[in-house]
């Protein structure tokens, strides 16, 4: 189970989440971060888009990216452009335990990201 103290967000990151939003369709990517064993630090994003409501990854698209220097691909991020409060799908949650994986996964809806692991659970949720 993904064990994490603290989740820090970078400038850059918040401001390339609302460059790419898009109220027409959901988009998302992989997150890339700094990470030690109890904290991780959100430095960029890489970027795709879906259709009008929905978005879907697998494993093959975390293999497309070329991961920064001493960054490390810690999960994906994707906006639900109209809903509010940010809320995961049950497709969502289906994406991500179909991973089994200890990656986090960010949902941004143009102004609150909620951030949660693998198993569904919230463990980060802010305005920005």
């Amino acid at each position: 189970m993904l064990k994490l103290k603290s989740i820090r967000i970078s400038n850059n990151f918040k401001k390339m989440l609302k460059i790419h939003f898009n109220n027409d369709y959901e988009v998302g990517g992989v997150i890339f971060a700094k990470r030690n064993i109890y904290s991780v630090y959100l430095e960029t994003l890489s970027f795709k888009r879906g259709f009008p409501m929905s978005i879907s990854f697998n494993e093959e698209d975390i293999q497309l990216f070329d991961v920064p220097r001493g960054q490390v691909i810690i999960g994906t991020w994707h906006t639900h452009p109209f809903q509010e409060p940010v809320q995961a799908s049950s497709i969502d949650f289906k994406q991500w335990r179909k991973w089994n994986k200890k990656y986090i996964h960010l949902i941004f809806n143009g102004k609150e990201i909620k951030i949660y692991t693998s198993k569904g659970e919230v463990i980060y949720n802010a305005k920005i």
